[in-house]
């Protein structure tokens, strides 16, 4: 997005919430779906990402997308993670075909309209994952169902290791696979082969069959492990925490075990032995850090945070020398005319 001259990148809003925090229960409600009896409603939804609850053209989309960790305890153990929710502005009459997701999910999503897209990822008791997908509210929507599809083909068909993929391509027909070559090279867990070997036939008539299977493999905590930069927990402090994270960052947390930085609210961060902790010390909201964002004035990678610290401190130094100088300068031309109004020259005869 382009704020005058400046290019921003669209950062993505975190919060993270618990179901035994009182504040969090009062604000999102026990099952966390928007409504306008909460605090968590459409309104403050559209609010954040795109700074106006009015339905509007001239709309800009200021966050890409606003996701929710919800935790079943506290702590920040992945364990504790039950929901990972994704809101995101949609047309109302938006059509949907299968780049869909990858559209409205990506770093530069420039989709925008006066629908709310609620998709909603949550772990069942034996750890298996429930997709549930809302329009405004609305899970009977007629699209909600071909969405709900893309949504896993997105968050785990697209995450399984290639050869399974290749596998799910071979049961729905794909001739450039060969099966003996695929689980003979392919394949290094002896029970999973076992399995794929006594059901082929099941598979290659019905391909839902294997996919079906496959989900008791590939669980929540995988999901998990795949889709959120855990390390970010580190800058959690208390319930509801939320932040603003830039993508980059996102992506980074997700590719590597390096720390990873965001801003958030109401803290201050700071880098010690390779982690990251957060400090509460301040008051504000999310539309001050949204607007100081794009102002130029809250930087989202720990780097340029500092740089824009250490110049303010040393703004300020060099503004506090300069005042300090200008009032030397000052004193001592007083004193100097001070100095000349007290000297008397002797009258020549």
């Amino acid at each position: 997005m382009k704020i005058g001259e400046m290019e921003y990148i669209k950062p993505i809003l975190l919060f993270i919430t618990s179901s035994t925090c009182d504040h969090c229960r009062d604000f999102r409600g026990i099952d966390g779906r928007p409504s306008d009896d909460k605090e968590w409603s459409s309104s403050l939804i559209r609010k954040y990402l795109t700074g106006t609850t009015e339905s509007s053209y001239n709309k800009k989309l200021l966050c890409s997308k606003i996701i929710e960790i919800h935790d079943s305890g506290p702590g920040d153990n992945i364990s504790k993670i039950s929901e990972f929710n994704i809101y995101v502005m949609i047309p109302s009459d938006i059509r949907i075909d299968g780049d869909f997701i990858n559209e409205i999910l990506s770093d530069d999503n420039d989709i925008i309209g006066d629908s709310i897209l609620r998709i909603c990822i949550r772990r069942r008791e034996d750890d298996m994952i429930i997709i549930e997908i809302e329009i405004d509210g609305d899970d009977t929507d007629r699209r909600c169902e071909y969405i709900k599809k893309l949504v896993e083909d997105f968050f785990i068909w697209s995450r399984v290791p290639i050869e399974i993929d290749n596998l799910r391509s071979f049961f729905r027909g794909d001739k450039r696979f060969n099966y003996e070559d695929l689980c003979k090279k392919d394949l290094n867990n002896e029970s999973f082969y076992k399995l794929v070997s006594k059901k082929k036939n099941i598979y290659s008539s019905d391909p839902e069959e294997f996919d079906k299977d496959l989900r008791y493999r590939y669980k929540f905590s995988w999901f998990i492990s795949k889709n959120f930069p855990v390390k970010i927990r580190q800058l959690q402090i208390f319930y509801p925490t939320w932040m603003l994270i830039s993508p980059l960052e996102w992506k980074k947390g997700l590719e590597t075990n390096e720390p990873i930085y965001a801003r958030v609210k109401n803290c201050t961060t700071t880098l010690k032995e390779r982690v990251f902790s957060s400090k509460q010390n301040k008051s504000e909201t999310i539309d001050d850090m949204i607007k100081q964002y794009y102002g130029g004035r809250l930087k989202l990678s720990y780097s340029e945070s500092l740089l824009d610290n250490f110049n303010n401190q040393n703004i300020k130094q060099l503004s506090t020398v300069k005042n300090n100088n200008q009032n030397n300068s000052d004193i001592k031309n007083q004193n100097t005319h001070a100095g000349k109004k007290k000297v008397t020259f002797a009258k020549s005869n």
